[in-house]
This record gives C-alpha cells, structure tokens and sequence, in this order.
C-alpha cells in the first residue's frame, strides 16, 4: 500500500541523483494514480523535470561522470561534472537537512519526512583536458570575458535561464582552466534544491535545448 508520496524538494533530489551518477536514463516507482490529488505539486515538479531531463538527453546520453568537483569539504552537498562533446553540465543536489527521517512518520503518511534547509558551498571543477572548447572565444553574460566557453545557462523551472549567481574562469596548474563559484546557492524548495548548469561550447545548443522544453503536444 502506497502511503505517502514525494514532496516536490524529494522528487527533485531523487531525479538529479540518477544524473549525478552517469545514469542514462529514467525509471520511476510506481504509485497509486488515486492519491495524485494529495501532492498536485509534486506531480507538478515531475513533469517540469522530466522535460528538463528530455530536453538536454543527448548531453547525458553522450556525456561521462569527468569529477573531480571541489565543494570546499561540504557533507551535506553532492556535485557532479559531466562531460558531454557539446557541454559540460554541473549538476548539484542539496542535502542539508534537519536529520529528520523517521519510519514512523512514512509508515503514517507524515507529509514532514525530510526537512531541507538552505544552502550555499563554494563550488570550483577543472576543465577536462582534452574536452573541446568554443572556438568563439565568447563568454557567457554572467562570466568572465576568459571564460572558454561560448555560452553559459541554467535549466530551471521548465525554462532556460542566465546562470543564477556569479561565476569565473581562471588558469589552472598545467595550462588548465579552472571555473569557479564563490557560492553556489541552494534552497529547500524542489525547483532550487537541484541546480543544473550548462557551459556549451557552441551557441546552437542553448536555442535547440529551449525548443525541447516546449511542452509536449504544444507543436
């Protein structure tokens, strides 16, 4: 018997989980349809996720776990590089919580199972080597003009935005470029709980990715 279903904060962490460890694809649990009026905002968030997922299928389909990703000795963060010919994808789950979960609320349907809190880590990655970089030499409008990308956005809500929150390039060890967040915030709210962000290395990708977001059936 299904008791209780996902806050929309849960169902976003569980998705982004299976990107985060260089899944290629999506299988969810099955529920009782008859309990969706309970949580109109989870299935909500399931659907703006799943099209977010589907909209950017080739980048995790061609792309690889490339990590390290320092999150300045964070244990309440998880933050993945995945590297994709097109894009390299930062993706980022946040698990601060009150240490809630208990049995016993989930064996009675308690809808406060988990209890996220905000958060905010310092973020930095290194470009892989060998990964292919825009020949464009442009940086994004939230970058700094070294960056070696042609473009930077963010996937949230159902919607492609300017990356939320200041970021930078810089040189690394070894001729490398290192990119940086002094602080890459995180809510406890499903849609900022998890925070997908794209560094393209050709500005196409940006337009073809808003065209898939486009809800299904909408032409």
């Amino acid at each position: 018997v299904v008791v209780r279903q996902p806050d929309p904060a849960e169902l976003a962490v569980s998705l982004q989980s299976v990107l985060a460890a260089g899944g290629k694809g999506l299988m969810l649990f099955q529920t009782q349809i008859s309990l969706m009026p309970d949580t109109p905002a989870s299935w909500e968030l399931l659907g703006t996720k799943v099209r977010e997922i589907g909209a950017a299928r080739e980048l995790y389909r061609l792309g690889d776990l490339a990590g390290p990703v320092d999150t300045g000795g964070s244990n309440d963060t998880v933050v993945e590089l995945i590297a994709s010919p097109r894009a390299l994808v930062l993706l980022s789950m946040n698990l601060r919580n009150d240490g809630g979960y208990a049995d016993i609320t989930c064996a009675i349907g308690g809808n406060d199972h988990w209890k996220f809190l905000n958060n905010s880590v310092p973020v930095s990655f290194t470009i892989p080597q060998g990964w292919p970089t825009s020949s464009g030499g442009a940086g994004a409008p939230s970058s700094a003009a070294a960056a070696p990308f042609a473009d930077a956005f963010e996937l949230r809500g159902g919607a492609v935005i300017e990356v939320d929150g200041d970021w930078s390039a810089s040189a690394g060890p070894g001729g490398s470029s290192v990119v940086s967040f002094a602080a890459l915030a995180m809510a406890n709210d499903g849609e900022t709980i998890t925070r997908t962000i794209v560094f393209a290395n050709d500005k196409a990708l940006r337009g073809e990715i808003v065209a898939a977001l486009k809800p299904w059936g909408s032409g």
